[in-house]
């Protein structure tokens, strides 16, 4: 068992929205030199672009998850719906003081369709 390459992006946008719609499927995916070209974006050419990195087991229905995505159009009227309260910001500040001023969200975020 070994991750395989799903798809590559030139934009990480793309990328992390590929990622999360493979989470939300229950699929664990990782996006191969995400900290390298962070660090560096404009070797994102140089790097390879954002590569999607999915298990040999779950390459099947990555597949058909990305498939699904891209056929489907997005709902007007979505939108972002993020949990959070008091004690969630005061722990996102302590982590991102240990992390050394890596901003480090501790909040829960969902994609809320429109309501029919």
């Amino acid at each position: 068992m070994g991750l395989r390459t799903l798809a590559y992006y030139l934009d990480r946008t793309e990328a992390e929205v590929v990622r999360s719609a493979l989470a939300d499927a229950g699929i664990l995916a990782f996006i191969g030199n995400e900290d390298m070209l962070r660090s560096f974006p404009y070797y994102t050419l140089a790097f390879g672009g954002y590569r999607v990195l999915v298990s040999d087991l779950d390459m099947e229905g990555a597949i058909a998850t990305l498939a699904e995505a891209r056929s489907a159009p997005i709902a007007e009227g979505g939108s972002l719906l993020i949990k959070g309260d008091f004690l969630d910001r005061v722990l996102s500040l302590f982590i991102c003081w240990l992390a050394g001023g890596a901003p480090c969200a501790v909040r829960e975020r969902r994609w809320r369709e429109a309501s029919s």
